[in-house]
This record gives C-alpha cells, sequence and structure tokens, in this order.
C-alpha cells in the first residue's frame, strides 16, 4: 500500500532514501523470488510504457516476483507514475534517492532492498524482447550469471559500429568474449553483486567484474525490442567518459592487485629515457667540452628522470598498502567444498 513521503538518512552512507511504497510481508517465504530492479537515470523511457511491458514479461516467467524502481534524484513525473501504477500491485517497490547518485548507486540501493535470492536487471528504456527473459533465466541452470545479447541486431550502422567498438574494446581488456557488452540486461544470484564493489559507472562492466572474481559468465541472445532500433548519436562528452571508464575498469581488472607492474613499468621507461639524455649531456659535458648552459635537453632528461623515480616510488606505496590490506580482501569465489568421511562424498 502506498505510505506518505518519508527520510531515512543513514549514518555509514550519504545517500538518503525516500520511500514512496514498502513492502510489509517480512515473514514472506522468498525462496526462489526474482528481484527485478529497475534503475531510473539520465535515459529513460515513459515509466507507464515501461512498466506495463516489464509485467508483462514478468507474469510470463511464471514464478514469484517483485520489481524494485529505483529513482536516481528528484524526477517528480516518474515518482506521480509509479505512485498511480502502485495501487493494488504488491509486487512493486519505488525507492527514490535525495539527489542523483549515478546507476551504481541505484543498483547497490536495490540489492540493499532486494527480498529475492536472484536478482534480474533491467534498463529504464527498451532493449529486449521481454518474452524471451526465460531463456536466460534458464543459463542460470549452469552458470553463475546471465548477460543478454540483442540478436539479431535491426538498428541502424552507427548503432551497431558503436556497439562492436565498445565490446571489443571490452573483450581486449577483460578476456570475457561478449558480443553485446552494452546490454544492461543481467540475471545473477545475490551474491555475485554481494562480492563486487560497485561504484562510479563501473555498473556498465559488472559481468566482467563478476568474471575477475571467478564468476562464470554466459551470454544468451535475445530478440532485440523494437523501441531499441532507433538512431542514436552521443555528445563527445559521452564518449570521452566511456573511453575513461574502459581506462579505469583496465586499471581494475589488471593492476588492482599489482600496482607495482603498472606504475613500476611507466616509471621505468621514463627514468631510463630521462637517464639516457642526461647522461649523454653530461658525457659530451666531460668528454667533449660541450657546455651544459643554454641545453633544453639536459633539462628534459632531469625531469624525465626524477619523473620517472617518483611514478617508480608510487607504485612501491601501492603496493604497500595492497599488502597490508590483502588480508581483510579475498578476490575469490568458493564454488563448494567437497567432505570425505566414512569413504562417502558430499559436497555443500
Amino acid at each position: 500500500s502506498i505510505t506518505p513521503t518519508s527520510t531515512i538518512a543513514s549514518l555509514n552512507s550519504p545517500v538518503s532514501l525516500r520511500f514512496t511504497m514498502v513492502d510489509n510481508t517480512d515473514t514472506a517465504d522468498t525462496l526462489g523470488r526474482l528481484s527485478v530492479l529497475v534503475p531510473i537515470t539520465e535515459r529513460y523511457d515513459p515509466v507507464e510504457e515501461l512498466y506495463r511491458e516489464y509485467k508483462r514479461g514478468l507474469d510470463n516467467l511464471n514464478r514469484d516476483y517483485e520489481i524494485l524502481f529505483i529513482i536516481d534524484g528528484d524526477r517528480p513525473d516518474v515518482r506521480s507514475a509509479l505512485e498511480v501504477l502502485g495501487h493494488g500491485d504488491e509486487t512493486l517497490k519505488v525507492v527514490e534517492l535525495s539527489r542523483a547518485y549515478g546507476e551504481a548507486t541505484c543498483l547497490n540501493v536495490g540489492i540493499g532492498h532486494a527480498t529475492g535470492d536472484t536478482i534480474l536487471t533491467l534498463p529504464g528504456f527498451r532493449q529486449v524482447d521481454v518474452l524471451e527473459l526465460p531463456k536466460l533465466l534458464a543459463a542460470l541452470d549452469t552458470h553463475d550469471m546471465a548477460v543478454a545479447c540483442r540478436w539479431p541486431r535491426g538498428d541502424g550502422f552507427f548503432n551497431r559500429l558503436q556497439s562492436q567498438i565498445f565490446s571489443s574494446s571490452v573483450n581486449r581488456i577483460s578476456g570475457l568474449h561478449l558480443e553485446d557488452a552494452g546490454c544492461t540486461v543481467r540475471v545473477f544470484p545475490k551474491r555475485v553483486l554481494q562480492e563486487i564493489d560497485l561504484y562510479g559507472d563501473v555498473h556498465r562492466f559488472i559481468p566482467l567484474l563478476a568474471y575477475r572474481q571467478g564468476f562464470d559468465v554466459k551470454e544468451v541472445k535475445l530478440a532485440q525490442a523494437s523501441a531499441d532500433k532507433s538512431a542514436r548519436v552521443y555528445s563527445p562528452g559521452i564518449n570521452l567518459r566511456r573511453v575513461l571508464d574502459l581506462l579505469n575498469i583496465y586499471f581494475l581488472i589488471r593492476f588492482t592487485k599489482k600496482p607495482f607492474r603498472f606504475f613500476g613499468f611507466i616509471g621505468a621507461v621514463s627514468a631510463l629515457i630521462g637517464g639516457a639524455i642526461a647522461g649523454w649531456t653530461v658525457f659530451e659535458r666531460l668528454f667533449m667540452g660541450i657546455a651544459l648552459s643554454d641545453r633544453p635537453l639536459f633539462l628534459i632528461g632531469t625531469v624525465l628522470l626524477i619523473f620517472g623515480l617518483q611514478i617508480i616510488l608510487v607504485g612501491l606505496i601501492g603496493e604497500i598498502i595492497i599488502f597490508s590490506s590483502a588480508k581483510t580482501k579475498k578476490e575469490y569465489v568458493i564454488d563448494r567444498i567437497y567432505h570425505f568421511a566414512d569413504g562417502e562424498s558430499r559436497s555443500s
């Protein structure tokens, strides 16, 4: 039922939540329940259409589910529409953030308020035909995470080119082969996202982070939604942010536990080049009588040498920090444990 809007401030987080609907069935049996997270951020379709289409696909699953719309910031049109839609629908829960924090925060908040064991993430805009969701959930029988791939692609050449470039870049970084890395329709047990630290814009790379953590990721081809086939041209700022996100995720995947390999390489190259330049100019001064005054080459070599040594020291400090905190952080997931007792094998 609809309850008056209230504000709850967390002592451990700057996020302030305002609930417009709450689920009071604390004693409900949630075994096998599907929690559907729909973050409403910068880009979203009309909520009434989105809600009805998602409901149609979820009802087709023939299983218990709940829908959590997480509104990123003050969006009165979305809130009022969901309040109307929520009358008589016990499956709907709405969480509104006090300001815009980004999609990663929305997913974190959604996970914290989800009551189901299985999480399905759907974007605030149509990407796939929701009637094909059973194919996606069926993949969880043999894999830890299933991600959708829009196939066949019916949108324009430019859209497909952007998607292909992004997917190829992601695959080169991670070693995980995805044909449609830009699709955010995913399903996985709740524990998968509990093992991943989400912040900033890394929500785009949840399959990569799960794969890095040791989970088995499967891509499933689903029909593309007709509403997703319109041409999209992103601004230079968005494209630049995506490039920076790729660099960020590359560093997180390759060098989070071994920062010295990254900083040490850059520092060593800079120090060697700077040392060679400075050494040659000093050699010319000592044995060839060429003065060092009015020679910018000597200054450049010295700067590169000092810069390289500083970068190496940054890498060493990073290694010390990782070493000190390694005991409190794990980068693995145990699938099962086998017990051998009295000649019998049992797994847990």
